[in-house]
């Protein structure tokens, strides 16, 4: 049987669907899959900790020789390398062809593979393309035979590279998530048990935002715009954990947001989708975001977005009205009035707005024609009858 290893950084719940949604669909090829994880976890992201021994897919976690020296981003496995040079699979997918030592590797020298790339690649959020690292990253993705980005955003930020065109092929791999989990519609008594612990006002509507607390959130330019009448009937929910919550609660405290927004910490993966399921809005103004997952979570939900034409899958998440707003960041007076838009609109155009998102979402990011799409664009033959016979068994 003829094999397809991924190697990615960490496991974390969103990625672990992908790779479900691989192994289903390379196992109806008659393609068997394993994944090596460059590290067991991040010690930036608690609420990602996954042990590799729980998951329903084959995968293993390396030891990370970056992390003795503090380079946690940067993992070095020499025992995984040394491991696919020694035993190549048929298929090699990357993931992050330079965001680590250890991918920097197996894309300047390749195991005897089919290589395949895939980058969470944002044109709006990466500087300097007249760099050295242009080139640099150009040639690296010549070494591979195929190569994913997550949306339009991405397929722009290939081209500044001054890629060839269709050389390497391209193909577009949306983040997934696991859609059954948050196309929930959960009993009122839930709805209302959840709302009450947040501490949000009976006929006051919930805005979420989840995210690291970090400058490039932009949380704190966002909030510095708004005056505390322009959030009457709403509540802000900030879900995250970082180096900026003491200014963030400084400056809710000096506009006088502070009974209307407030920072909670992370929630588990878990509890994510009934907490979606109790909002009436995901609040996104990040100034650097490379394709965030609470999008698209939020749209499987039902949400409409209010969200920064920074964030990569905003191409694709956002019909401008239809499901949402766009936050054009660089511009602040516009932020508040589009924010104001949002804030003052009503029940019924909310409602319109959620059922939006949640119709956009399927038609984009359903995980079965994802996973398809990228094993299509690696070359991986299509299903035969026995092997789908073999994958029913």
């Amino acid at each position: 049987m003829k094999t397809f290893a991924i190697v990615h950084n960490v496991p974390t719940p969103y990625r672990d669907h992908l790779f479900r949604t691989l192994r289903d669909r390379l196992r109806r090829r008659g393609v068997a899959q394993v994944v090596h994880f460059m590290a067991a976890t991040h010690p930036a992201r608690p609420h990602w900790r996954v042990d590799v021994r729980d998951l329903d897919f084959e995968a293993v976690a390396w030891r990370d020789a970056a992390a003795l020296v503090r380079w946690q981003d940067r993992h070095l496995n020499p025992g995984l390398i040394a491991h696919l040079h020694a035993h190549p699979p048929d298929y090699l997918l990357v993931c992050g062809p330079w965001a680590s030592l250890t991918a920097l590797s197996l894309s300047i020298r390749p195991p005897r593979s089919r290589l395949l790339g895939m980058l969470e690649a944002n044109v709006r959020t990466v500087e300097r393309y007249g760099s050295a690292a242009r080139p640099v990253k150009r040639w690296v993705l010549s070494r591979y035979d195929a190569v994913t980005v997550p949306g339009q955003l991405g397929l722009e930020y290939l081209h500044a590279l001054a890629l060839p065109a269709g050389s390497p092929p391209r193909a577009l791999l949306p983040n997934i998530v696991d859609e059954r989990l948050f196309r929930i519609r959960p009993a009122p008594a839930a709805v209302a048990e959840v709302r009450r612990d947040l501490g949000i006002p009976k006929g006051d509507r919930l805005a979420l935002w989840n995210a690291r607390l970090i400058p490039q959130k932009g949380i704190g330019e966002f909030l510095s715009l708004l005056e505390p009448a322009d959030l009457r009937g709403w509540q802000v929910r900030i879900f995250g954990e970082g180096p900026e919550l003491g200014r963030i609660r400084r400056l809710l405290e000096t506009r006088g947001l502070d009974e209307r927004v407030s920072v909670r910490p992370y929630v588990a993966y878990g509890d994510m989708p009934l907490l979606y399921a109790s909002a009436d809005l995901l609040l996104l103004a990040s100034r650097h975001d490379p394709n965030p997952l609470s999008v698209i979570e939020a749209m499987h939900s039902g949400l409409p977005l209010l969200v920064s034409d920074r964030i990569g899958n905003h191409p694709e998440a956002l019909a401008e009205g239809e499901n949402g707003y766009t936050l054009p960041v660089d511009d602040p007076e516009l932020v508040r009035s589009v924010a104001l838009r949002m804030f003052r609109s009503s029940d019924e155009q909310l409602a319109r707005m959620g059922e939006a998102s949640r119709a956009r979402a399927e038609r984009l990011w359903s995980s079965v024609p994802a996973g398809d799409a990228v094993l299509d664009a690696g070359g991986v033959p299509a299903a035969t009858a026995e092997a789908r016979a073999v994958a029913h068994a």
